[in-house]
C-alpha cells in the first residue's frame, strides 16, 4: 500500500509525472519500513507525519537523481559552473536517514512504541 497517492503529492507541490512518482514513491516507502522496522505497514489511513516524509524524501531523491547523488553548493549560470558539497559518511543514504527521523521521530504506534525504536534501551 503506497503511503502517498499520486493526488496527495500533486497536492503537496510535486511536479512529477505519475510514472516517475511510482518509482520514487517506492524507494521512499522501503526506506520508511525499514526505518520504521515495519511497524506502519497496512495502516490505514496513512498518518499525516509519513505521508510528508515520503513527500520530503521523494523530494530528495528526484534532486539527486538529477545531480548525480552530490548536493549543490553553488550555481552560476553565465559561466556556467556548479560546485558540489562534500558530504560525509553515508552521503545521500544519511540525508535521507535524516528526513525520516525529522519527521518521524515523535510518532508512536498504538500501543505507544515510538516508531524508530530499534530494540535498544540506552
Amino acid at each position: 500500500m503506497a503511503y502517498l497517492t499520486h493526488d496527495e503529492y500533486k497536492a503537496l507541490g510535486g511536479t512529477l509525472d505519475a510514472a516517475a512518482f511510482a518509482v520514487q514513491e517506492f524507494r521512499a516507502r522501503q526506506l520508511i519500513d525499514q526505518l520504521t522496522h515495519g511497524r506502519i505497514k497496512g495502516e490505514d489511513p496513512v498518518r499525516e507525519a509519513v505521508k510528508h516524509t515520503a513527500r520530503a524524501l521523494i523530494a530528495l531523491q528526484t534532486y539527486d537523481e538529477a545531480h548525480g547523488g552530490r548536493e549543490v553548493a553553488s550555481e552560476s549560470n553565465d559561466g556556467l559552473s556548479v560546485t558540489y558539497a562534500t558530504t560525509g559518511p553515508g552521503g545521500g543514504y544519511a540525508r535521507r536517514v535524516d528526513i525520516v527521523c525529522d519527521y518521524l521521530t515523535n510518532e508512536t504506534t498504538a500501543a505507544g512504541v515510538p516508531l524508530l525504536y530499534a530494540g535498544v534501551d540506552v
